[in-house]
């Protein structure tokens, strides 16, 4: 099954945009999150949301475990980000490639993120969020995990 997800993303990451809106090349030296980076580029700094997924907060159950997944992944190297948009914080979003694999897909596929379906509607997105779901890994291990979104919500209202 594994060799099926690893091939999977390999496909998928292939798939890329022919024409993104911006390409940036720098070297992760800090993770935020399990979808948020800060990236050196030259001498400036930029912060990255990766697009399209949303990842538990910090606070939030399988908060760390999607940080360090995120760490191991491209902390301390270099990665190309196709920037897509900017949200209201001044961020930069977009997806992240490490070589030619996105890093945005494989934190889905591996359970450490959801598909943000306010902001996607990524067919290839859900599908490796589906078959995340279908082997139990990452927060789908958990019983009924929460969604960020619903989080954040939740905690607004307390």
């Amino acid at each position: 099954m594994r060799l099926t997800c690893f091939l999977c993303v390999l496909y998928f990451s292939w798939m890329a945009p022919a024409f993104p809106q911006e390409i940036l090349l720098g070297y992760v030296v800090n993770v935020i999150d399990g979808d948020t980076v800060d990236l050196q580029i030259n001498a400036a700094l930029q912060r990255i949301r990766l697009a399209e997924i949303d990842a538990p907060e910090k606070n939030q159950l399988w908060g760390s475990e999607s940080r360090e997944a995120l760490e191991k992944k491209i902390l301390d190297r270099s990665v190309r980000v196709v920037v897509t948009d900017v949200d209201r914080y001044g961020r930069n979003i977009g997806t992240i490639f490490f070589g030619k694999t996105s890093i945005n897909q494989v934190m889905v596929l591996e359970g450490h993120a959801w598909v943000y379906r306010h902001y996607s509607n990524d067919q290839k997105l859900i599908d490796l969020e589906e078959m995340a779901r279908t082997d139990k890994v990452g927060l789908w291990s958990r019983t009924n995990p929460m969604p960020p979104w619903q989080w954040r919500s939740q905690q607004r209202s307390n």
